[in-house]
């Protein structure tokens, strides 16, 4: 088997549907299996899988995991049953184009040495409250003003994306979407910026960042020796994946134009539980690894969405000056840099974080 495609899903089925006809359509000739993960599904799922199974379509098949394990523990099932040379992974909602197989596949053969791919992320901001985008279906769960919804039933032939656009017009999904996985300006700079960093310096110390499990891929024995993914990290396990496999297998980070594009639903940015798992993340990384200055991704995340409690002269302004200081920054100024986290009001409670996971110093 050349490729295996692990998607891991929680009652996402109308995205699922359009993800799998996106699979059932690639360039790539090669041979291709697709194990979609239920991570405890109540929806139709099941019934979407079996439908592409038995169609002929695709060479899918569904894994049930054991009540809701989160998609790390997802993804490595998937991981544990995969045949294929490359496994690539997409999310449910990560509606792949057409040459993205082809893509990754073409790399995977052309580089010596273990290497993790990072694929190009675009999404589609216009699906952010439906339901179900085939049918341009507003999601109940949402509480919208109504001139929204008036909208939304006024324009569902525009908005609508369904398995027949993706098979026979992609074209006219890729003039909709915009750069960056989600629409605001500070995850498209991130974009660019990991990926100007790799296309100079794939071995960069900060080249982890690059790699996103909504769209990349690596060599199946890789992964396995890595030991997959980290299921106690609460969020950026792909960056944990790749620090992992930087520091411990000498891998090189690849940027591909391998594109997904997300099929956006509503996420509450200004929940401040969804900034709190965030933060854990990195906390759990610089302790896991014993490596403190993996706490700079702050200073440059206070670069991509402003945090007033961060001076200017501290913030960290792109990737390139990221790896500067990870290396190069004195002890005495790395303190200094650990005094702006102590003191900030609300973000990084490091010391709670030291009683959760322990001390990295």
């Amino acid at each position: 088997m050349d490729i295996t495609v692990i998607i891991p899903t929680y009652n996402q089925q109308a995205r699922l549907s359009l993800v799998l006809s996106g699979l059932s359509c690639q360039s790539f000739d090669g041979t291709t299996e697709v194990l979609v993960v239920d991570d405890g599904c109540t929806d139709d799922t099941e019934t979407v899988v079996q439908q592409y199974h038995d169609s002929g379509a695709l060479n899918v098949r569904l894994l049930r995991g054991v009540g809701r394990q989160g998609r790390n523990a997802s993804r490595n099932q998937g991981l544990r049953e995969a045949q294929g040379q490359l496994t690539v992974f997409l999310d449910a909602d990560a509606l792949p184009g057409p040459d993205l197989l082809q893509c990754y596949y073409q790399t995977f053969a052309s580089h010596d040495g273990p290497a993790l791919l990072a694929g190009m992320q675009y999404h589609l901001p216009e699906l952010e409250y439906l339901s179900d985008p085939r049918t341009a279906t507003v999601d109940s769960s949402l509480t919208l003003p109504s001139v929204v919804r008036d909208f939304i039933d006024s324009s569902r032939d525009r908005l609508a994306i369904t398995e027949a656009m993706v098979r026979d017009d992609f074209h006219s999904i890729q003039k909709r979407a915009q750069r960056g996985s989600y629409p605001n300006d500070g995850t498209v700079r991130r974009q660019d910026e990991a990926r100007r960093l790799l296309q100079a310096r794939p071995r960069s110390a900060a080249a982890w960042i690059a790699f996103i499990p909504h769209n990349g891929a690596a060599a199946t024995s890789l992964l396995r020796t890595a030991g997959g993914f980290d299921c106690d990290i609460p969020f950026s396990e792909g960056w944990e994946l790749a620090y992992r496999c930087q520091r411990q297998h000498n891998a090189a980070i690849i940027a591909v134009e391998a594109a997904t594009y997300h099929l956006y639903h509503h996420h509450d940015f200004g929940d401040p539980a969804q900034a709190r798992t965030r933060y854990d993340a990195i906390e759990y990384m610089a302790t896991k690894h014993r490596d403190p200055r993996i706490r700079l991704i702050y200073f440059w995340y206070a670069h991509l969405w402003r945090d007033p409690f961060i001076p200017e002269a501290a913030v960290v302004n792109d990737l390139f000056q990221f790896e500067r200081l990870y290396h190069d920054l004195p002890e005495s100024k790395w303190r200094q840099y650990e005094a702006v986290l102590q003191a900030h009001p609300n973000q990084f409670p490091l010391k709670e974080i030291e009683v959760r996971y322990g001390s990295c110093a």
